[in-house]
């Protein structure tokens, strides 16, 4: 679990933090179900799984890609990029993080991307991690992330391609970062 204590200048703020779990596959939603189906269809034989040139956004069901998020991964420098953030989180999160790396994201975000990233890095294989937000030791579930892992090699990870199922809209998220 992620402890920042979250305070703003000239006033203290509640305790913030985010805390993740792994959650089987089993409980993807069936429409998610498809899409691990398909990043399974298009591993080309001999290999771990697709290649980013490979994968088509299109086969995602329309209503995630405004909540999708694909990540380029830098194996040799340990470095992550957000080559696509969806539009509906530009207004959570009140920026585009396209083109931006993790060290870029909101504080109590950053660890856990690290943390959560590096689980599919190391794994490779598709995860999905359920994140829930601790505010004044309150816990709430924020939102959950399907991760698949893209290998331009067919052996290292380069990239992941997350679908993420909001629990919060926006209204919601600014209470918590407030």
């Amino acid at each position: 679990m992620i402890r920042p204590d979250h305070k703003q200048a000239g006033k203290e703020t509640s305790a913030f933090s985010v805390s993740v779990e792994l959650r089987p596959l089993s409980e993807l939603p069936e429409d998610l179900s498809s899409v691990h189906e398909y990043w399974r269809s298009i591993i080309p034989e001999g290999c771990l799984g697709p290649s980013w040139r490979d994968f088509d956004m299109l086969q995602i069901p329309p209503r995630y890609l405004p909540t999708a998020v694909v990540v380029d991964y830098d194996p040799i420098k340990n470095a992550y990029r957000y080559r696509y953030w969806g539009r509906h989180l530009a207004g959570i999160f009140g920026r585009d993080l396209t083109n931006k790396t993790f060290e870029d994201c909101p504080g109590a975000f950053r660890d856990v991307s690290y943390e959560t990233y590096g689980v599919v890095v190391r794994q490779k294989k598709p995860c999905l991690v359920r994140f829930h937000a601790n505010v004044d030791q309150t816990e709430t579930t924020i939102q959950t992330a399907f991760r698949m892992p893209l290998f331009d090699d067919g052996e290292t990870v380069s990239g992941v391609v997350s679908l993420i199922l909001l629990e919060y809209e926006k209204y919601k998220w600014n209470r918590l970062w407030e």
